[in-house]
């Protein structure tokens, strides 16, 4: 059930005084948008969780395996990339990506192409509920330096915003007033340290949805003539 999963999932660890922790509730001044409640890290923890990164090399074997550092399965995923196939238009009816437990099958959300929208003609992800209302908008954003960016924007109006550095592995999550909610380290394997009321379940789809927005970036650009 969803309560017993709550219980047993995400992994978390309890936070120790070290600079290197991610803030805790009582310094987050900005509300957090929360996709999954059952998924929120609870106050005074971490939830470290083994993202594997979707690439075109495995693009036939579309689910992949999301666990804690212990190797024990916390969420599957499932991507589709209907760019190979579709060459005209948005496939906004398809899930190009979902989420659920590894534990006992629980369904959690699912993204799909976003409408376009103008003056944004990069590719886009739409986040559903598992009851499919809509969540959000996960799309590219002005990006900061040498860095790209990305962002959750909530039916809310809340935001995430996403930042990927332009050479090596690093990623970090903050909200609306610049507080660090997530952080990702290493590559093969990609690890994934969210903090206290954060939402395990929206980090890890952003994480992949990112994955999928770089791939259909780089398939546009490909196809463009000259």
């Amino acid at each position: 059930t969803s309560q017993q999963l709550a219980a047993e999932t995400p992994p978390c660890t309890p936070c120790a005084s070290s600079v290197s922790h991610l803030p805790g509730s009582a310094v987050m001044t900005a509300f957090v948008p929360h996709l999954c409640a059952e998924l929120v890290v609870p106050d005074e923890t971490e939830c470290n969780l083994v993202v594997p990164e979707i690439k075109e090399s495995i693009i036939n074997a579309s689910r992949v395996s999301i666990n804690d550092t212990s190797g024990v399965p916390v969420f599957q995923a499932r991507a589709c990339f209907p760019s190979r196939h579709i060459k005209q238009g948005h496939s906004s009816d398809i899930r190009r990506l979902t989420l659920w437990s590894a534990v006992d099958g629980v369904p959690f959300a699912c993204c799909r192409d976003a409408e376009p929208v103008a003056g944004q003609p990069q590719p886009a992800l739409a986040i559903f509920h598992h009851t499919e209302v809509p969540f959000g908008v996960l799309q590219p954003s002005t990006n900061v330096g040498d860095m790209k960016a990305y962002s959750i924007l909530s039916e809310a109006g809340r935001e995430i915003f996403l930042y990927r550095a332009a050479e090596g592995p690093g990623m970090r999550a903050e909200d609306g007033s610049g507080r660090l909610l997530a952080m990702v380290i290493g590559t093969a394997p990609r690890a994934i340290r969210i903090g206290p009321q954060v939402d395990a379940g929206l980090m890890t789809l952003a994480l992949l949805g990112i994955d999928l927005l770089e791939h259909d970036a780089g398939m546009m650009s490909h196809m463009e003539p000259g």
